[in-house]
């Protein structure tokens, strides 16, 4: 393993060390999924009712229902990137066809790099798994999860990027969605499990 694979894998257990830290300190700040149910009336229950997270979820519902997708969506994706692939690895899938099934294609995918044994991994991967049992994105989106473990080999031949290179530097800190069609890329890099959900039927039409 080259010493750019070595750098990407020893900053994802660093990233999985810190994420289970935070968890065992903060246990009430664990990914929490976005609750669905409303008061009476559809308003957001009263505060004190649930903890703080679920209560900020159900704000953020009621801010895009009552005033507005355009006032929630710029707290909720404003970590979200549109990115174009660049053509250098589309150039260089003739020498290197791992990883370049998640570039080609008519669908949609949501592509995540999760490091095994994790916590917020297992986390995520539950969120992930929830989201695609609605209808409305399992059939807009593929699911691709990638499992890596604490060595992964990332090397490319001809050149200093490839797919593989691309994706695991790209989506190794949390969420992609990948148009093959336009040859774009949304990079979501706030590990929130809790925004999966609004973020894949924000670009459900993308």
């Amino acid at each position: 393993m080259n010493n750019k694979g070595a750098s990407f894998m020893a900053y994802l257990l660093l990233v999985c060390v810190l994420t289970a830290g935070l968890f065992i300190l903060f246990p009430d700040k664990a990914p929490l999924a976005i609750p669905t149910d409303l008061g009476k009336g559809g308003l957001p229950l009263t505060k004190g009712m649930l903890p703080p997270e679920a209560q900020n979820a159900m704000v953020s519902k009621f801010q895009q229902e009552m005033l507005g997708a355009d006032m929630a969506d710029s707290a909720l994706f404003r970590e979200v990137q549109v990115k174009e692939i660049p053509q250098s690895v589309y150039d260089s899938m003739a020498l290197n066809s791992d990883y370049s099934q998640y570039l080609r294609g008519s669908q949609k995918r949501v592509f995540a790099v999760l490091p095994s044994g994790c916590p917020y991994a297992r986390a995520f991967i539950k969120a992930l798994n929830s989201a695609f049992s609605d209808p409305e994105i399992a059939s807009v989106y593929h699911k691709d999860i990638i499992r890596v473990g604490h060595s992964e080999m990332i090397w490319c031949k001809g050149g200093a990027e490839c797919p593989k290179s691309y994706l695991l530097e790209t989506c190794g800190e949390g969420i992609c969605i990948i148009n093959p069609a336009q040859r774009q890329i949304v990079v979501d890099n706030s590990q929130r499990s809790s925004g999966i959900i609004p973020l894949l039927k924000h670009y459900k039409n993308w």
